[in-house]
């Protein structure tokens, strides 16, 4: 299968990751315009309650010993770093919790079913492909802090004289997949420097992953709509300029544009970042449970002395 090529961009990860270098500086420094793309569609109620139940399963497997218990096709996908936070909330949850989730109990599965977010679909007929493009920039040359992944080496270090710009990023991943770049978009410090993630796009797919009409999506655009049943856009800096451009060259991947018929991106080749999401999910619902059950039990201790109370002689 032919790679995606996006016209006057470099991939720096094969279809998911491309860069514009030095269009534009910052503060004194060559910055580099970074599309990252992806695709992903929302996982059902069903996937996300099955997923936190196989990895409490799995968690208890490798206390037991298995040290393959994590090796679960479930977790294609899902990056190792993501995949700790998710065993670290497992571990968290109060241990009659993690014993009824494991017995699959119905007071279990009741709490999982009510952390789960409203509206994430109950049939997968209603859960269609999406793409997603985040636009951003990057220095051209900066330090990349790699510890957070066990990696301590270092590249191209600016002189001490070149602020304002943050001297390091740090970003959990590699810098070779797309999961590094999502992380280091979203750093904090290149964000208060007119730097990081500006805005980013989600687009509604139908069920063969082709892209809406291209006429409709930009009216919507034009009038300013944040958001419809085939997109949404947000982000700190949107730029209607940068936008339309950017769907331009999503709906005519061609370099020469001058005969022709448009050829647009192909959205099956782009990185499938569902069972990212899921686990994203899953470990934002195993991490509030230690604090829904603190609640649950407040109140279940408040109304067993409103009850003495009203029992107790006066």
């Amino acid at each position: 299968m032919k790679r995606i090529l996006l016209p006057g961009y470099s991939a720096l990860v094969p279809d998911t990751v491309y860069s514009k270098n030095g269009q534009q500086q910052i503060g004194g420094h060559d910055v580099d315009t970074i599309l990252l793309l992806e695709r992903f569609r929302y996982p059902t109620r069903e996937e996300v309650r099955n997923y936190i139940v196989r990895s409490v399963k799995n968690f208890l497997s490798e206390i037991e010993g298995n040290e393959k218990a994590y090796d679960d096709p479930i977790y294609d996908g899902v990056d190792s770093i993501e995949l700790t936070k998710l065993k670290y909330n497992v571990a968290n949850i109060p241990a009659y919790v993690f014993l009824g989730i494991i017995g699959e109990s119905d007071e279990a599965l009741r709490r999982i079913e009510e952390a789960i977010p409203g509206e994430l679909p109950e049939d997968p007929d209603m859960s269609s492909p999406n793409l997603s493009v985040v636009y951003g920039l990057l220095l051209s040359k900066g330090v990349y802090d790699k510890r957070a992944s066990g990696d301590r080496r270092r590249k191209d270090r600016y002189q001490k004289s070149t602020p304002p710009i943050p001297i390091v990023v740090r970003a959990p991943g590699r810098l070779n997949d797309s999961y590094w770049f999502r992380n280091a978009l979203g750093n904090e410090e290149l964000a208060q420097n007119g730097l990081g993630e500006r805005w980013d796009l989600l687009i509604n797919l139908d069920r063969d992953f082709r892209l809406p009409d291209i006429k409709r999506l930009k009216l919507l655009l034009s009038e300013g709509a944040p958001f419809s049943n085939i997109h949404r856009i947000d982000g700190p800096a949107q730029d209607d300029y940068q936008v339309e451009q950017v769907i331009e060259m999503l709906y005519d991947t061609r370099e020469n544009k001058d005969s022709g018929k448009p050829i647009p991106i192909d959205a099956r080749q782009l990185i499938d970042t569902t069972p990212r999401k899921i686990n994203y999910i899953a470990g934002e619902i195993l991490g509030s449970l230690p604090d829904i059950c603190k609640t649950v039990l407040q109140e279940s201790i408040t109304a067993e002395e409103r009850v003495i109370n009203m029992v107790r002689p006066q």
